[in-house]
């Protein structure tokens, strides 16, 4: 990991574009936007190995693009390829899932549940326990 993270205002400094324009680059938002200045961006955050902040972005965006899943038994052969269907699914749409196996065990349901809030997920899929249904209920 580099010492200094490059941010998006080095990378718009060297291509010497707007922090708003670099943004638009990265957002997709190109209607507007010549050519040269695309390569120019392009070139630059491939040369400064630049790579988004997730976290920064889900502050404004207000959505992390991450999903919990929290199961009984991981090791069940139906739940195990059900998560496996969801994680392909999720990559495919450019989602990452946090998995949760609680072990049929109430309290580590309810940390798993706590833990996906604190980290803002953007849904939770639940194979509850049976024990929890205040806190489920609450969550949603």
């Amino acid at each position: 990991m580099p010492k200094n993270k490059v941010r998006l205002v080095d990378v718009a400094a060297k291509a010497g574009v707007s922090v708003s324009t670099a943004s638009q680059f990265l957002n997709g938002r190109l209607d507007f936007m010549s050519i040269d200045t695309q390569y120019k961006l392009q070139k630059v955050i491939k040369e400064l190995n630049y790579v988004p902040n997730n976290i920064a972005r889900s502050l404004k965006t207000n959505k992390t693009r991450t999903l919990g899943v929290i199961v009984r038994d991981i090791s069940s052969h139906y739940t195990s390829q059900a998560i496996r269907g969801m994680d392909d699914y999720c990559k495919k749409q450019g989602y990452d899932l946090f998995i949760y196996n609680t072990d049929f065990d109430p309290h580590t349901e309810k940390n798993a549940i706590n833990a996906l809030v604190q980290l803002n997920v953007d849904g939770i899929f639940i194979a509850s326990c049976g024990n929890n249904s205040a806190l489920i209920e609450e969550t949603a």
